[in-house]
């Protein structure tokens, strides 16, 4: 009886983690760490693109929780659990972002490098600031800038 040669999410993070610890990128080597075919690996790889992202990029999907993470926590804060003695929740609170929140967010490029800030000043700049100064220079009055007193 032929094996059924089914593709399994599971995969996705088994060939990551293979691959992240210096495993090779092969159909051959990634088979056999799978007990598949080479030309089986092939053909998931052409099928499921999430398979296909992970061997290219095993790191994507975890800096991607990572991120995710870190967002959550400079924008929503924490929840903190308070048990008893027994085990029991005695309390839930909601803690907002903390100053070492802020910091970890920066520190992991949320604020982003000194190259993206420039290129973001420069579009605000372009976006925002030349017409206030063309509509300031042509003599327009101030109920026209759009800014609200």
């Amino acid at each position: 009886m032929a094996r059924i040669e089914e593709f399994h999410e599971r995969f996705v993070k088994i060939v990551e983690g293979y691959i992240r610890r210096g495993g090779k990128r092969t159909d051959k080597a990634i088979g056999e760490l799978l007990g598949y075919r080479r030309q089986t690996i092939a053909e998931w790889r052409k099928k499921h693109p999430n398979f296909q992202l992970a061997i290219l990029n095993p790191n994507l999907r975890i800096n991607q929780i990572v991120d995710d993470g870190i967002e959550r926590l400079a924008t929503d804060g924490r929840v903190e659990v308070i048990k008893d003695g027994q085990g029991m929740i005695k309390e839930v609170r909601e803690l907002p972002p903390t100053a070492q929140d802020y910091n970890l967010a920066l520190r992991a490029g949320f604020g982003g490098t000194i190259e993206f800030n420039k290129k973001e000043q420069k579009k605000l700049e372009t976006e925002t600031v030349k017409p206030i100064r063309q509509r300031m220079k042509s003599g327009g009055d101030e109920s026209d800038s759009g800014i609200a007193d």
